[in-house]
């Protein structure tokens, strides 16, 4: 996969669906949960899921709150 495909992909299932959004009103999985970069991610690996080109999985995805908060997704 090249970086054009991958860009694609993330501005359509992740990009857009966050862009602009306030995430206490906006985004329904955040609704009753806190807004933590833990559970950010597990949104945005539920909206990637199955998005890949066949023969492409998604194994790992980190995400920086700041340099020293974080959050990992891994298979």
């Amino acid at each position: 996969m090249n970086f054009h495909e991958l860009k694609q992909i993330v501005g359509t299932y992740v990009i857009s669906y966050f862009d602009h959004k306030n995430f206490e009103t906006d985004i329904p999985e955040f609704k009753g949960n806190v807004q933590t970069v833990e559970n950010l991610i597990r949104i945005i690996v539920d909206k990637l899921c199955g998005k890949w080109p066949k023969g492409i999985d998604l194994i790992s995805l980190k995400i920086f709150e700041t340099t020293d908060n974080w959050a990992e997704y891994s298979v």
